[in-house]
């Protein structure tokens, strides 16, 4: 998904001889150990009942987007999606709700893939 998103940019890169790809690492380490804190939480909390759990969304039509990929790019990725189209913030909204009710009382120390199935091995 990150290459689908950045591809677009590269074509100019070689005429400003060089160029850089920024929000890559810095992002990933964040959410990195957010889902290692989570884990974590889940293990020492556990015994007093306490669950932890990460959500761990794949790319969503929000306005974060704008400005940052267009039609055609997001059009692209849906294809990449085994369920065909991207995460709305609904999508993520429900699973938050489903991760803080009583439905999900024997689930603990998991991150949670809403990717549209993009992470299937």
């Amino acid at each position: 998904m990150a290459r689908a998103v950045c591809e677009p940019s590269l074509p100019s890169h070689p005429a400003q001889r060089g160029g850089g790809i920024l929000g890559g690492p810095h992002y990933s380490a964040a959410k990195g150990a957010i889902q290692a804190l989570a884990k974590a939480m889940a293990r020492e909390l556990a015994a007093d009942g306490i669950r932890s759990n990460a959500i761990a969304p794949g790319m969503a039509d929000t306005e974060l987007l704008v400005g940052k990929i267009d039609d055609e790019g997001k059009r692209r990725v849906a294809q990449s999606i085994p369920l065909g189209r991207l995460a709305t913030a609904n999508d993520i909204a429900n699973v938050c709700l489903f991760l803080a009710s009583n439905q999900s009382a024997y689930i603990t120390g998991v991150v949670l893939d809403v990717s549209g199935g993009l992470h299937i091995h």
